[in-house]
């Protein structure tokens, strides 16, 4: 099911559910966005963080509180809807433990979080130097509840 037909399901089920909606895949592999997608339709995976410099970048606005987004896998097919319960900036090397569990990646330690995301984020440097990886450099770490399944 692509992200249109699930948000139409959704909406359906849902009427008080606004017509926009953001559609991604977290990760940058394949791989990595059918493991993460995963994650999150399972409930385990319940937050996650990005490089704040990319949306002024790319021109996106900022996420609120509230909104709604479809989590692709790495086929692009939709796997579940998701409402954003909190968004928030910090420096890359003030994101807690908390959150880092929150992510729900690998052991979900703070260790593992912190070097999944450094090497994630040099990476993202490699092909796009503005967004240079810095341990103060500005993160937008978001919370989310899976709202629905199909």
């Amino acid at each position: 099911m692509n992200a249109q037909e699930l948000w139409s399901h959704y909406r359906r089920e849902n009427e008080a559910a606004p017509e926009r909606y953001a559609a991604f895949a977290f990760g940058n592999t394949k791989a990595l966005a059918d493991e993460l997608a995963d994650l999150v339709n399972e409930g385990v995976k319940t937050a996650t963080c990005s490089n704040f410099a990319a949306y002024e970048l790319e021109g996106t606005p900022l996420p609120k509180k509230g909104e709604f987004a479809i989590v692709l896998d790495g086929n692009e097919a939709s796997i579940c809807v998701i409402q954003l319960q909190k968004v928030s900036v910090m420096a890359f090397n003030e994101v807690t433990k908390e959150h880092a569990w929150k992510e729900g990646e690998g052991d979900r330690t703070y260790a593992y979080w912190r070097k999944a995301h450094i090497d994630f984020f040099k990476a993202a440097s490699e092909k796009i130097p503005a967004l240079q990886f810095d341990e103060e450099m500005p993160v937008l770490c978001e919370e989310f509840v899976v709202v629905y399944r199909p």
